[in-house]
């Protein structure tokens, strides 16, 4: 397997992002939060890769996010 290549489940996706588990699975539902992957029938996977592209899009929060928008 190549570097930054690798498939996170959704335990160690939902602890990198301090969510739950069931959180992940309701974003999936409604299709939102990271991109993943069904694997088989039944087996869910986040690609790291892509799971930090998402986490670097995330608009960010607190006043100085807000003086950069200009609010």
């Amino acid at each position: 397997m190549e570097i930054g290549t690798e498939l996170l489940t959704p335990k160690q996706t939902a602890e990198l992002l301090g969510l739950k588990v069931n959180t992940l699975a309701h974003w999936r539902l409604k299709g939102i939060g990271p991109p993943w992957l069904r694997i088989g029938a039944h087996r869910v996977a986040y690609p790291a890769r892509e799971l930090s592209t998402w986490i670097q899009s995330q608009p960010r929060g607190g006043a100085s996010a807000a003086k950069r928008e200009g609010t």
